[in-house]
């Protein structure tokens, strides 16, 4: 089917599938309560910031792992005041007792490697933990069937970002040709760096919004390590047709014959609105296009967007995009899920919106499309509207608001499971091409927890006299050639 790109994926531990800060924590927790020291937040943060300065300094060379770990607990018991306490060497110890039996995984990263394996990938481990510690933690967890090496930084005598670090690495695994490899972690200063320094292959794994650095800069990017294996497959690839579109000013899309969009996709878009604080996501999202009409104005989106997919290539596409505009990056998220299987991937009750483009026709009627992208985007053959309201009511908080479209014709479908699953419908709009043709399509608003009262809104025009309506010119913002997409 595909060629793949890579041969070896090269996965940081810490923050990219262990869930170090959780580990942290409590072994810092159990420690503190063995020495009868104070155990409040405080102490965690102070704790946090002193050992975080010493690993950026351990990274640069300028502390080696001995003095690393002696410092921090020399440091953290003067901040304290605590000059007549136990040895730092000795309480680095106890927490290193404690720290190995913390072998929390990120949400997703058993299935990511589970999901790699199966697909050939060869894996391997790099870490600059302490030895001691995260040979504990990866026997401890489900990971090891998946992985062939654990490459920790003590046992290597060098680490991230050193080139001997990743020159080691290559020689244990038989790797001649670099390009093959490809780096994935979290941190820019050791695993992007090392990746640069090691002329290896890079994807920063960013987990928050913030800015992509010029140096170093990634290659790749994700967001959620559901999107890994969708980059990979899509980077893979040799016969998919990817293009362009234009979406607004400093604003394009990735698009494809599977995974393009119409006039319906603006349409709800602007219907739904997120605020400026709210946080939403798009159930079923293809190539991502509703979120991201929410950032053709930046100052107006949404703090944060999700998109979910459960077909890979969408999911690459909206990776594509977000990697061409990085600004966007911790902005705008996909997810590679069935909507029917989000727990453990995205916070029940934390969203304010919810929106979905769904399939706008029963499995059995019709003809089905042959293709199987098409089929589950026109057809419910992979979702009905009673697992769309469902699964919108579990991501909603308390009055979050579900904004869907779909044919006049499911308007008692529609409805009856908004009702069924505790969303009551508050608004609905008919769409006319012109004032006397008959509604091709409607939106509906729904609330989690509403009161029954349902205000039936104007009709929205796409034609008006001359060519496209003022409203729709509108919906379209930036460019007006957009008006030219088929919505039916």
């Amino acid at each position: 089917m595909k060629n793949r790109r890579f041969q070896w994926i090269l996965l940081d531990a810490d923050q990219t599938l262990f869930d170090f800060h959780k580990a942290e924590k409590t072994a810092l927790s159990c420690l503190l309560e063995e020495y009868g020291l104070p155990g409040g937040k405080e102490t965690q943060a102070l704790y946090h910031e002193i050992n975080g300065c010493l690993w950026k300094q351990f990274e640069l060379g300028e502390v080696t792992r001995t003095q690393l770990q002696r410092l921090r607990f020399e440091r953290l018991l003067a901040a304290l005041g605590m000059f007549d306490g136990p040895a730092p060497e000795e309480m680095n110890s106890r927490y290193l007792d404690f720290l190995s039996q913390g072998a929390y995984l990120l949400p997703g990263a058993e299935l990511l490697c589970k999901a790699l394996f199966e697909a050939g990938y060869r894996l391997a481990i790099i870490t600059n933990g302490i030895s001691r510690s995260q040979h504990a933690r990866f026997a401890a967890s489900p990971l090891q069937p998946y992985f062939e090496k654990l490459f920790v930084s003590e046992d290597l005598g060098c680490q991230k970002p050193q080139k001997e670090y990743f020159d080691k690495v290559c020689a244990e695994i038989g790797l001649a040709d670099r390009s093959q490899a490809l780096i994935v972690g979290d941190s820019l200063s050791s695993d992007i760096q090392g990746g640069h320094n090691s002329g290896i292959p890079t994807c920063w794994f960013c987990q928050e919004p913030q800015s992509v650095p010029e140096q170093p800069c990634p290659d790749y990017i994700i967001t959620h390590l559901t999107q890994l294996p969708c980059l990979l497959w899509g980077l893979g690839d040799e016969t998919a047709a990817y293009g362009w579109e234009t979406l607004g000013e400093n604003l394009s899309i990735c698009v494809s014959p599977d995974h393009k969009f119409g006039t319906d996709s603006f349409l709800l878009a602007d219907f739904a609105a997120p605020k400026r604080k709210e946080t939403a996501c798009d159930l079923g999202t293809g190539c991502g296009i509703i979120p991201l009409l929410w950032f053709r104005r930046r100052l107006d989106a949404p703090r944060q967007a999700f998109g979910v997919e459960l077909q890979q290539k969408g999911v690459f596409q909206l990776t594509q995009t977000i990697n061409r505009h990085r600004e966007l990056v911790g902005r705008i998220t996909g997810i590679h899920s069935d909507l029917k299987e989000l727990a453990g991937k995205l916070p029940a009750g934390g969203f304010d919106v919810v929106t979905c483009n769904p399939p706008y026709k029963p499995a059995q009627t019709g003809i089905l499309s042959r293709s199987d992208p098409d089929k589950i985007a026109r057809h419910e053959t992979a979702c009905t509207i009673g697992d769309v309201s469902a699964a919108a009511a579990r991501l909603l908080r308390f009055g979050g608001r579900l904004c869907l479209c779909q044919r006049p014709e499911r308007l008692t479908d529609v409805l009856e499971a908004l009702r069924q699953n505790g969303l009551e419908p508050k608004r609905l709009r008919f769409v006319q091409q012109r004032q006397e043709k008959a509604p091709w399509l409607f939106l509906v608003e729904a609330r989690k927890g509403g009161k029954p009262f349902l205000r039936v809104e104007p009709p929205l025009l796409v034609e008006g006299e001359g060519g496209f309506s003022p409203e729709l010119l509108r919906i379209y913002q930036y460019d007006h050639n957009l008006a030219g997409k088929d919505g039916q």
